[in-house]
């Protein structure tokens, strides 16, 4: 009975050095990336055995010891300890790979937000005059026109400034009115979704040159200034972008000068207008 519980127990010790040899040396490759990496018989490091040049492959366990210092070897049927610092396995390979690609991320994340947009415009304004040539001192005027805009703004900001150049003309009855204008705003970001964006904006506008005619009497020209505030809706798909926008806009042109010598008509006429201005635009992000 003895002579067999002894058989059976011997057994079992085999059995279960060989599985402890196993898990410890469960199925990983490394490869040397040391000059001469050296092999130990124990944990405690303190017997060397001997080196493992500079890029053999070799298996190694998955569990590590001395408190992650080193990983389990098989040296000549025996198991040994090398050092993980020493070892280039396929775990370490793939920390290696996603820090790549983070770094790779970051480089190549953008650090500014662009957009140009193209769009049609309208105003529905009202015009008055301090003085008038005609015995109209307001008349109500329906501005179209059209231009272009340049947005830029950083992902991690709420606010960014957008500008551009428009031109917008208008008539009523004998009276024409032209403009070129140099619109700047600041804008927040007051709602912002993977499909669309609020933005509030405000701003200044300066005209370089503008045109004022009346009938086949008289053509002027003057230049201006004027401010804005409003709100505009992007729904976008993928670089690309639709934008509505509505704001209140007010102008003053100045500089149209008349014959002093005619006492019919004042010597300047300087009109202002304020009033509602739709815009409809495509932009695309760069």
């Amino acid at each position: 009975m003895s002579q067999n519980f002894f058989k059976i127990f011997k057994i079992l010790a085999i059995i279960g050095g060989l599985f402890s040899t196993q898990v410890a040396m469960a199925a990983r490759w490394a490869t040397i990336v040391s000059d001469n990496a050296i092999i130990y018989s124990d944990i405690q490091m303190s017997s060397k055995i001997g080196f493992i040049a500079k890029g053999k492959r070799v298996r190694v366990g998955e569990k590590a010891r001395n408190h992650g210092k080193l990983l389990p070897i098989i040296i000549n049927k025996r198991v040994a300890y090398v050092e993980i610092k020493n070892l280039q396995t396929s775990t370490r390979l793939e920390h290696l790979k996603s820090a790549t690609q983070r770094l790779k991320k970051q480089s190549t994340k953008k650090e500014t937000e662009n957009r140009f947009s193209v769009y049609g415009a309208s105003m529905f304004s009202s015009v008055m005059f301090p003085e008038s040539a005609t015995a109209e001192s307001q008349i109500s005027v329906l501005f179209l026109g059209f231009g272009i805009k340049g947005y830029q703004s950083s992902p991690e900001k709420r606010t960014g400034f957008r500008g551009g150049i428009e031109y917008l003309a208008g008539t009523n009855g004998d009276h024409e009115i032209s403009y070129w204008a140099l619109p700047v705003d600041y804008y927040f970001k007051f709602m912002k979704t993977s499909f669309a964006d609020i933005y509030l904006f405000g701003g200044a506008t300066i005209i370089p040159f503008a045109e004022y005619k009346l009938g086949d009497l008289f053509t002027l020209n003057g230049y201006g200034a004027g401010a804005q505030a409003g709100g505009e809706l992007l729904f976008k798909y993928s670089q690309y972008a639709i934008h509505l926008e509505g704001s209140y806009q007010y102008t003053k042109l100045m500089g149209f000068r008349l014959d002093g010598n005619n006492p019919n008509y004042p010597s300047s006429i300087e009109p202002s207008s304020h009033g509602m201005k739709l815009l409809a635009s495509l932009s695309f992000n760069y």
